[in-house]
């Protein structure tokens, strides 16, 4: 369920303005896109360790120029042969994968391409689709040169037997989409649930139209001067429906062209996603504070950037003053990431024909109460510098996850 939810950082890119971090999860052409890419690109590219980006700050870049941090990487991979986690602030040494290991994940997911080379069944690297002998040290070097830039860089554990606690279920999702999605989605459901179980509520049934009335609720639900609901008493699945349909189009008015600096609608969408994950990664085990509840503190190093999706003309609150008076800020929050995620989802099926759509309205219960102030949530985020054991206390320990989510 971990590995599953993680698969989120491919969306967007991270800055050194803001977590300090530099460079995006995936090519500017897949950052828009809600897919499986986040385990098809760990499995298929080399990654070499990029040191101190910024003060403290330490990550993984592929030979295609995305980025990884230890927490991504740490799911799949050793940092040596004898089981120690990924870390990208130890002696330089190269994650890759043996192409034989990725075929089938190479051939349907990224069209053929290992490590820039192509090794699609009708190319002319049949030598590089089969199982590899002992004696075929050339082959080797060759993976590892085209993998990590050079033939004689040190290997980081093994890329025959990849060791990581995730490391079989991000082969599966890497393989299987439609598994990840299932997956996702119930993990999605866990995590924006913690904490607010007992206010939490199934969709209603949509009223009969009123005829007579306006059109569309978007019309006459403003708040311009009234107070919030702090929590959701009622909500149809036609609210849901019209604030998923409002982000959209929000989302879909934005610039869709993306360069290796700019991707306006990938950003958006990563800043929604990031401020709902960052919002429900605060529940407090020990207390049952916290989680989803519309709070976290934007003013600290983790949260830097996300204040740019709620402020200006193109921004979530465009739409949430439509529906303030009647929406909790915290259900609202959850919703506007599961409109961008669903719009990220189909996105990719129509650009790569994919078939299975993500659906998480069937599992959305409102209720969430709002909190107005959460003092030093951010404490109880995933050190991104860490590795596997950050993911362990706030995904397993804190979320209550296991390793595939």
């Amino acid at each position: 369920q971990a590995a599953a939810l993680m698969a989120a950082h491919s969306l967007g890119s991270a800055s050194l303005t803001g977590s300090g971090y530099n460079g995006s999860w995936s090519s500017p052409d897949k950052r828009l896109f809600m897919s499986n890419g986040y385990f098809v690109d760990m499995l298929t590219q080399g990654w070499v360790k990029d040191q101190a980006v910024s003060p403290g700050k330490n990550q993984w870049v592929s030979s295609s120029d995305s980025m990884m941090l230890n927490t991504d990487l740490c799911l799949a991979f050793n940092e040596d042969i004898e089981g120690a986690e990924v870390n990208a602030s130890k002696p330089q040494c190269c994650i890759w994968p043996y192409s034989g290991n990725v075929l089938g994940i190479v051939d349907v997911y990224n069209d053929g391409d290992f490590c820039s080379v192509d090794i699609s069944s009708d190319g002319d690297r049949d030598d590089w689709r089969r199982p590899l002998e002992s004696t075929d040290t050339s082959i080797f070097a060759a993976q590892r040169a085209a993998c990590c830039g050079s033939a004689d860089v040190v290997d980081c554990g093994s890329g025959f037997h990849p060791a990581g606690p995730a490391a079989n279920d991000v082969y599966r999702f890497a393989r299987n989409e439609h598994e990840w999605l299932a997956v996702f989605k119930e993990a999605w459901s866990i995590v924006t649930t913690k904490g607010q179980e007992d206010n939490l509520k199934h969709l209603e049934e949509c009223p009969p139209p009123d005829l007579a009335a306006s059109a569309w609720p978007s019309e006459v639900l403003t708040c311009p001067d009234g107070e919030a609901a702090l929590v959701t008493d009622s909500m149809t699945e036609c609210t849901y429906n019209e604030i998923v349909q409002d982000v959209q189009s929000l989302l879909n008015g934005l610039p869709s062209t993306c360069t290796a600096s700019e991707c306006p609608q990938a950003d958006f969408t990563a800043c929604v996603v990031r401020l709902a994950g960052h919002d429900f990664l605060d529940y407090d085990a020990a207390t049952g504070e916290g989680g989803s509840d519309g709070c976290t503190n934007l003013l600290e190093d983790s949260n830097k950037g996300l204040a740019a999706c709620l402020t200006g003309t193109d921004s979530l609150q465009s739409v949430y003053s439509s529906y303030c008076q009647e929406v909790s800020l915290a259900d609202f929050v959850v919703i506007a990431a599961e409109a961008v995620l669903g719009f990220s989802r189909e996105l990719f099926i129509q650009s790569f024909n994919g078939s299975a759509s993500l659906d998480l309205k069937s599992q959305f219960r409102f209720g969430r109460k709002t909190s107005r102030e959460c003092t030093d949530a951010s404490r109880l985020l995933p050190d991104a510098e860490g590795t596997c054991p950050e993911v362990r206390r706030v995904f397993l320990e804190s979320m209550g996850l296991d390793w595939e989510q």
